[in-house]
């Protein structure tokens, strides 16, 4: 899979942190911008964040490694055109056309479209973005779209007139109100909206779900709003 800089990104450490698995680490507070993460200190003193899912804490402020990390990061310029290799958190672990590799934050990358034809990663596509109730297109097959989104809080009420909508739960857990009951769907599980019902999703903690539905229909249906997203945007 291929992405493409949309800034330029310059390495934030000049010694990264790095351990292999089995090493002893000294663990620190989560990070509050990238919560995966956790600051760590290695036996020889260097310090830096690293996945705190990667660490096994020994209960005396320590934690042993659990695989092999380096938090090296990939400098790159505004349209750059990378390789992506593993996501972590927020960051993928990326190869540049000169075979440097390193981390790069999601935000900073547009992933290329997957050609018909070839397997695509939802776990991928997702962490590609974080806006919420704002659908990317991940593919299309004739005019309909399967898209991903992102959903936390209370949508607004609405209804599309002319087009049944499929939500189908990815992770997380989603409530769809309707005027006289309510559904709620865990991981797995799926619900087609008929054409024309009013309903209202809801995720009391952040859900992600993939949408399946006809080219140009407005996420807010016949409501509008602040919510409105825009179409036709592809993770």
């Amino acid at each position: 899979m291929r992405a493409t800089l949309l800034r330029d990104v310059r390495t934030q450490y000049a010694n990264p942190i790095g351990f292999h698995r089995g090493d002893v680490v000294q663990l620190g507070e989560r990070d509050t911008e990238w919560p995966a993460f956790a600051w760590t200190t290695t036996a020889d003193g260097n310090a830096g964040w690293a996945p705190a899912d990667w660490l096994r804490p020994l209960g005396d402020g320590t934690a042993e490694a659990l695989r092999d990390y380096t938090a090296r990061e990939l400098d790159g310029g505004a349209g750059d055109t990378v390789e992506l290799i593993d996501e972590l958190g927020g960051w993928w672990w990326s190869r540049a056309a000169d075979g440097r590799e390193g981390w790069l934050p999601a935000n900073a990358l547009r992933i290329e479209p997957t050609p018909k034809g070839q397997k695509l990663s939802l776990a991928a596509k997702l962490a590609g973005f974080s806006e919420h109730w704002s659908p990317r297109v991940v593919a299309e097959m004739n005019d309909v779209q399967f898209k991903l989104a992102k959903l936390s809080g209370e949508f607004v009420w609405h209804a599309h007139a002319d087009t049944d909508e499929v939500f189908i739960v990815v992770a997380g857990t989603l409530r769809m109100r309707f005027r006289d009951r309510e559904e709620r769907l865990g991981a797995g599980e799926m619900i087609v909206v008929p054409r024309g019902v009013e309903h209202c999703p809801v995720a009391d903690d952040e859900c992600h779900v993939m949408l399946v539905e006809p080219r140009g229909v407005v996420n807010t249906g016949d409501a509008g709003g602040a919510l409105t997203a825009a179409n036709d945007v592809w993770a």
